[in-house]
């Protein structure tokens, strides 16, 4: 995939999210403090092909664009600072930050685990061949995970986002690190209305990932990795990819 091919994922996303952003705004403004956003990042390299490549979701971002920015800004020119959408170093800023002083991506079990399993499959430039999502897009700017209004005035609106990711994207594996955190919220959603059945499970340490199949996408939930074992986890994972493949 080149720069053009990433530009077409980005003109098909565009005009579907910038409307889902402008409703997410509007339902958490009566929220006080300043709040960060999120949009959805792929790799150059990620496939073009329906119902291919991998997908990895965490639950929200540790601080990132401000709402305040405001829509214009934030779907803006990808090398301005405030444009969170199509941004010119999504995914590759992860290698930029590997020794960074103030947020270390080497120091992060999230992106360790991510890149281990990415690289089972894509053993050069791993993250340009994947793709990275939030359940929820917006925070305050704390870092603290949403809870409470904050994440049930936003949760449906960030259904129909993780929808129109999904459907642009078109993954065949989309591996949650959410452990409970919106996993009924998103499944049920993406299932018509109803939480589909688990079709497989595998035990890694003293943790489990379940195993979802919704419109031929397979759905790899499991736990954050923070402070849990990264090698059984990275093992576990890739074996459920490799089984669906």
């Amino acid at each position: 995939m080149t720069m053009e091919s990433q530009s077409i994922i980005a003109e098909k996303l565009r005009p579907i999210l910038k409307p889902l952003y402008n409703e997410l705004f509007s339902s958490v403004e009566h929220i006080n403090g300043e709040k960060d956003t999120f949009a959805v990042q792929w790799g150059s390299h990620y496939p073009l092909l329906n119902n291919n490549g991998i997908i990895f979701v965490g639950r929200a971002t540790n601080q990132w664009r401000t709402v305040e920015d405001g829509i214009d800004a934030l779907f803006g020119d990808p090398h301005d600072p405030s444009t969170f959408f199509n941004c010119h170093d999504q995914m590759t800023w992860v290698y930029d930050n590997e020794h960074g002083k103030g947020y270390s991506t080497n120091r992060s079990a999230f992106w360790r685990v991510i890149r281990a399993v990415a690289r089972s499959f894509y053993p050069e430039d791993e993250l340009n061949h994947v793709a990275w999502s939030n359940v929820c897009k917006i925070q305050k700017h704390s870092g603290k995970n949403p809870e409470g209004r904050i994440f049930d005035c936003q949760i449906d609106t960030c259904k129909k986002i993780f929808k129109a990711e999904m459907d642009i994207l078109s993954p065949k594996y989309v591996t949650m690190f959410v452990g409970n955190y919106g996993k009924r919220d998103i499944l049920s959603y993406m299932n018509g209305g109803k939480m589909p059945e688990t079709i497989c499970e595998k035990k890694w340490d003293r943790y489990k990932a379940e195993v979802y199949r919704i419109n031929n996408i397979v759905y790899i939930c499991t736990e954050h990795p923070m402070r849990k074992p990264e090698d059984e986890h990275i093992r576990c994972l890739i074996s459920l990819i490799n089984e669906f493949e």
